[in-house]
């Protein structure tokens, strides 16, 4: 350094000093910026799918059949079972293998309903024959009457279960995001944290009460022990 300042020399050796270290930091700012987009994102969706379950409980008791549901939120496209105009049709698995639209399985097949939202997103809502069927322990989850699942973007990438698909059940006593704790059909530890075999299914109750998506960057997480990677 001279007595009226910094050398050029200097000033170009400190920028690049600056440059390299915002190149090495700023991909991680913008994928947790992402992540907490995505956290408020789908709080906000449960908060709505939990108002809309309540109204049709006044509306229709009893009944939680497609149609029903699903006329609860404001749409902008509603596909009837059969029409799949409103989802792309493979969405990728957290382990990275493909999927049906929101990762269909065959538990409830018989009658889904795809709608896209008034905010972009997209939701899909497939309902059993009754609310009887069991996916844990407490008294909701052994009543469950369908399951919800949302891709909070739309069809813009990733399309991926567990990154901007998610999971609910809808059951005679409200919502239970798949992956909690009490749940034995797809719980965190098999079906979202192992990322090499899980499907993403059981991350929704993770970013709802860990407020974090942390599950995609360290392997070591649980619930009752360490819920942040750091």
């Amino acid at each position: 350094m001279s007595k009226n300042g910094f050398t050029l020399a200097e000033v170009l050796v400190t920028l690049g000093v600056i440059g390299v270290v915002a190149a090495m930091t700023m991909p991680s700012l913008v994928t947790h910026y992402k992540e907490k987009q995505t956290v408020v994102a789908l709080k906000k969706f449960y908060s709505i799918l939990e108002q809309a379950i309540r109204l049709n409980q006044i509306e229709n008791p009893e009944d939680y059949s497609g149609d029903n549901i699903v006329s609860m939120f404001k749409t902008v496209k509603l596909c009837q079972p059969g029409d799949k105009s409103c989802a792309i049709m493979q969405y990728k698995s957290l382990n990275g293998g493909m999927e049906s639209a929101f990762g269909k399985n065959d538990y409830f097949s018989d009658s889904s309903y795809y709608a896209q939202l008034i905010d972009g997103s997209i939701i899909r809502y497939a309902s059993g024959n009754s609310c009887n069927n069991v996916r844990g322990t407490t008294q909701a989850l052994k009543n469950v009457c369908g399951e919800f699942s949302i891709d909070i973007n739309g069809n813009k990438l990733p399309n991926q279960v567990g990154r901007d698909v998610f999971f609910f059940n809808i059951t005679k006593y409200g919502v239970i995001p798949f992956g909690t704790k009490e749940e034995e059909r797809y719980s965190f530890s098999d079906d979202c944290k192992d990322k090499n075999s899980g499907d993403g299914k059981a991350c929704a109750a993770w970013v709802l009460i860990n407020e974090n998506m942390d599950y995609l960057h360290c392997n070591d997480l649980d619930w009752s022990r360490k819920t942040k990677c750091k």
